[in-house]
């Protein structure tokens, strides 16, 4: 790779080649053969103001000599914009633009690519690629995360938050609407300027997640919020297009949009606000993970696009959203990290065009965000048990026999398989750009107590258990403190407490299984799940 210092260099007369560059050619996009070069690298120089560009490959055919590069929205195909830069055509050409960050020309969220005039037009000859980067833009140090000693968890009980610090919990999850979150309004909001924009955030909102934000904080523990979508008609731009016209078929949350310019700039904006925001060093509290939706791999459910979608078109437009989402929490606050969401369908193989795979769905993911530049996106994972309903996984009825397996083509993980899933993230098409295994956290797994809450409280102990001893897996965050009227109508009880808020059998033990006395309720759990206890380390 050539040295910044001819990056920096190269700017300058960039800067005036610029201005000499034939406006008046037009683009189209590449054709079958046009694609010659690769865009190898695309980052941000320690000078914080420039993107360095590097290509390589087959020399194109160029009507002037030289190449040229664009700076494209999220959603565009080919070139339809003018070049940020010009270089003499050559094998290995060095690119560098005026990054512009903070102000409405920002390229901070474009993608790149190299083009050349042929024949009057400007023809993409390569790849598009993203700035792989964006953490050198914060002012945070490393350090600003929550230090665990567990990777103990517990949801929160809103009226009974104190129930985190009394069970020794040190990692939490909870969710916020972007719905919720942006408004129209102009009064009653925080204002927050971002690339010479001011949007505007619900005041009573932030208020909310400032004190369960900082209430966390002050009792050391890690906070992991899940970014959803609702509905509002005046917000309908925050919805992915593909997604809107049909919206009203959505169960539940909806598709973000990251395919039109508005769009982008909304969730750009409110990623940053919200990752500057909960930094843990402003006094509002702290977010350490920010996780993408919700087991997005059940779209029709949970992160709604029509029925039917296609594999590759679903994962193209869920990764422009994660890839905003990363390059805004990243450009704010290094120290944290970013999810994805899928859950415990792993291999089913079934023909339902309202879900995905998780397998599939994360090669596709991991496929498509390293064509683009490959960025650092972690894995959240539901592994809860098969079925939702019962706790007694060892019992291995005829059908959790059929469904689950320690073989890449088991049709479900659970925290029996959870290696199934570890094991295939480290595999080399799935590692990041440092050849490291993604981070992986299980941020919502439950256990019922309608068979029996000594059964419940032997399947939390084992899933910990599990947990602790895969190094891949970061913390895994039980659900729930209390049990919920509805979820119990379900059967699913999967409270620590009763309704009432008298505990339950699972309550000591979740309380004591990471502690001093944890052997103790090891002995115990394996008192009831007997000779299927199986702890498979990683």
């Amino acid at each position: 790779m050539k040295s910044i210092k001819r990056i920096l260099a190269a700017l300058l007369v960039v800067a005036m080649a610029v201005t000499m560059m034939p406006t008046e050619v037009k683009s189209e996009a590449a054709g079958k053969n046009s694609v010659t070069m690769s865009v190898v690298a695309c980052q941000i120089t320690p000078d914080l103001q420039t993107v360095a560009v590097y290509g390589s490959g087959k020399v194109p055919a160029s009507d002037d000599g030289k190449m040229y590069l664009f700076a494209e929205p999220t959603y565009s195909s080919g070139i339809t914009t003018n070049p940020v830069a010009v270089v003499a055509a050559s094998g290995s050409p060095v690119f560098g633009a005026p990054l512009g960050e903070g102000t409405a020309n920002s390229l901070l969220y474009k993608k790149f690519c190299i083009g050349v005039p042929q024949g009057g037009k400007y023809v993409k000859v390569s790849n598009f690629s993203y700035i792989t980067n964006p953490q050198v833009l914060s002012t945070f140090t490393s350090g600003n995360r929550i230090v665990t000693t567990s990777k103990k968890g517990l949801f929160p009980d809103p009226l009974r938050l104190e129930q985190l610090q009394a069970t020794g919990a040190q990692h939490t999850q909870y969710q916020l609407l972007l719905s919720d979150l942006i408004t129209t309004r102009t009064t009653g909001v925080v204002p927050y300027q971002y690339n010479g924009k001011v949007y505007c955030f619900d005041a009573g909102i932030v208020q909310q997640y400032d004190y369960l934000c900082s209430y966390c904080q002050q009792r050391n523990i890690s906070m992991s919020m899940v970014i959803l979508l609702g509905y509002k008609k005046n917000l309908e731009v925050l919805v992915n297009p593909l997604s809107r016209a049909t919206r009203s078929k959505a169960r539940t949350y909806l598709l973000p949009n990251a395919s039109e310019q508005l769009g982008v700039e909304y969730l750009a904006a409110a990623y940053a606000f919200l990752a500057e925001r909960y930094n843990g060093l402003s006094g509002h509290g702290q977010i350490d993970n920010f996780i993408v939706g919700n087991e997005v791999t059940a779209f029709v459910q949970w992160n709604y696009i029509p029925a039917g979608t296609s594999l590759a078109t679903y994962v193209e437009e869920y990764a422009k959203v994660l890839r905003v989402a990363y390059t805004a929490v990243k450009s704010k606050n290094k120290a944290a990290q970013v999810y994805t969401s899928v859950d415990q369908r792993y291999n089913r193989n079934e023909k339902i065009n309202t879900v995905f795979d998780t397998r599939d769905f994360l090669e596709a993911l991991a496929a498509n965000t390293a064509a683009q530049g490959n960025f650092s996106w972690g894995v959240s994972v539901h592994p809860y048990n098969c079925p939702l309903t019962s706790a007694k996984w060892w019992s291995k009825s005829s059908y959790y026999a059929r469904m689950v397996n320690h073989t890449q083509n088991t049709p479900y993980l659970t925290m029996e398989n959870l290696e199934v899933l570890t094991d295939f993230m480290c595999t080399p098409a799935m590692l990041t750009s440092a050849g490291k295994c993604r981070p992986i956290i299980i941020d919502e797994i439950g256990y019922p107590s309608s068979e029996g809450e000594k059964n419940q409280a032997a399947a939390i102990v084992y899933a910990y258990k599990q947990a602790e001893a895969n190094q891949y897996i970061k913390a895994i965050v039980f659900h729930n403190t209390t049990d919920n009227a509805e979820e119990v109508q379900q059967g699913l009880a999967e409270g620590l407490l009763n309704m009432n808020g008298t505990p339950k059998v699972a309550y000591s033990w979740f309380t004591g299984m990471d502690g001093a006395q944890g052997a103790t309720y090891v002995q115990q759990a394996k008192g009831v799940i007997g000779a299927k206890w199986n702890i498979i380390p990683r």
